[in-house]
């Protein structure tokens, strides 16, 4: 459980500088920025999606 709320701290931390350096660049251009970050979202999204179900998996094996 412990490995699995790190996980999930570690994407919303990718998540946050994600966004801080989009609002930076918005300026210089904001479509292609904007398409961007929905892109690299997805991805952190997916990806923790992914290793959550791995570690529940896990942790669910371990204790049946």
């Amino acid at each position: 459980m412990f490995v699995l709320f790190l996980t999930i701290s570690i994407g919303t931390k990718i998540e946050w500088k994600d966004n801080n350096l989009c609002k930076i660049n918005r300026r210089v251009n904001l479509k292609i920025n904007l398409q961007k970050k929905r892109i690299a979202n997805f991805k952190v999204l997916l990806i923790h999606n992914a290793w959550a179900l791995i570690y529940f998996f896990l942790y669910a094996r371990i204790v049946v």
